[in-house]
């Protein structure tokens, strides 16, 4: 039976120099994360309000998470203008 090592990827070293210049591996970026997303749990509501939620995504020609997106742009967004009428 073959037998598996942890390894620490800490403790590897960097890529050498060599592998850079070679031409698999010539420009690379770096990966870097552009945007932070928060995810929102799932609801439990009634079967009109989500009928009525999905024709107006319909009417639109929106994703239902587009539709989302812009009803909480449009209540929490101003919140971001320091708009104190509200």
């Amino acid at each position: 039976m073959p037998q598996t090592k942890k390894i620490d990827i800490n403790k590897l070293p960097d890529i050498p120099e060599q592998l850079n210049n070679t031409k698999d591996f010539k420009n690379i970026k770096p990966y870097i994360k552009k945007k932070q997303w928060e995810i929102i749990p799932t609801l439990s509501i009634s079967k009109e309000l989500a009928i009525s939620f999905r024709k107006e995504a319909k009417e639109k020609k929106w994703k239902l998470s587009t539709l989302m997106e812009q009803i909480l742009i449009e209540r929490y967004g101003k919140e971001n203008k320091n708009n104190e009428d509200d």
